[in-house]
């Protein structure tokens, strides 16, 4: 794809949107840091690029619909005609997203990365567990079960921590967890402590004096890993989240060409969306 200097025209695989307004171009260099796209962000581009196209066709469908309401023409009329046209464009979008060649090139190209192992799946700390996995956690969904207690959250935090360490972009949607227990959890796990006598303060002011110092860099690589925090909010968390959470979190770590991680902790605590009120078990 490419902007022309002069007329502002768009490619996209053989399809042409010209005349992108100035408002839409400034809204894409926003939605990206990078004045001039790398390789690895291209794809980004090209989703954002595409977007853009409907949004200006959006607007054309608009314009006429103003200009016609100021002609006098029936409003009923106008609407119908606006929503069925608006329709049929969010319709081909959707059938040209799921046609088998638009994400055909880029899945090869990620077996060709695969193969080359410059792509593979988020490792756990754990060689035996990796083995058993194939290599770790390749994209999808993975259920951990256990009894009250038994140590799942704290299983997953290790292996939250591991991904994060080795540049794996990690969120963890710790429904029962604060800030303050997240970083006991954290730090008893760097420095082989237990969290709960770093949370409830039962190892003095000496023993975290010498957390700090001796523990400097441990402390300053927490800082500094892609571990991000989601906490519940008193009115519960929605499961619409999820999506928008994830997204945010692979756009904000864009030039990352591996798997991210999401961690929801724990199931049952997941709400409907505000408004909504469904069965327990959908």
């Amino acid at each position: 794809f490419f902007f022309s200097s002069r007329r502002r025209h768009t490619r996209l695989q053989g399809d042409w949107s010209s005349d992108v307004c100035s408002s839409d171009l400034l809204w894409l260099g926003q939605l990206h840091a990078e004045p001039v796209p790398s390789p690895s962000a291209i794809p980004g581009w090209i989703a954002r690029v595409r977007e853009a196209a409907i949004r200006w066709r959006a607007q054309l469908v608009l314009a006429r619909a103003s200009h016609q309401l100021e002609g006098g023409q029936d409003p009923i009329l106008i609407l119908e005609e606006s929503l069925k046209t608006l329709k049929k464009i969010e319709s081909n979008q959707t059938l040209q997203r799921s046609h088998l060649g638009s994400f055909l090139e880029g899945s090869l190209e990620r077996m060709e990365r695969r193969a080359r192992q410059e792509e593979g799946p988020v490792t756990l700390p754990w060689p035996s567990l990796n083995l058993l996995m194939a290599g770790g956690l390749w994209p999808g969904l993975h259920l951990l079960v256990g009894n009250t207690g038994s140590g799942k959250s704290q299983l997953a935090l290790q292996g939250a921590l591991h991904a994060a360490r080795n540049g794996v972009p990690v969120l963890y949607v710790g429904l029962e967890l604060g800030e303050v227990d997240l970083v006991a959890r954290l730090v008893g796990l760097r420095t082989q402590r237990r969290w709960s006598r770093l949370y409830l303060g039962q190892n003095g002011p000496e023993e975290m004096r010498s957390i700090r110092q001796e523990r400097h860099e441990l402390l300053e690589e927490l800082k500094k890993i892609p571990f991000h925090l989601e906490m519940c909010t008193p009115m519960g968390w929605s499961y619409d989240r999820i999506y928008s959470r994830t997204r945010e979190l692979r756009e904000h770590y864009s030039l990352w060409q591996g798997p991210i991680l999401v961690v929801l902790d724990f199931l049952q605590l997941v709400s409907s969306p505000d408004g909504q009120r469904e069965e327990l078990r959908e």
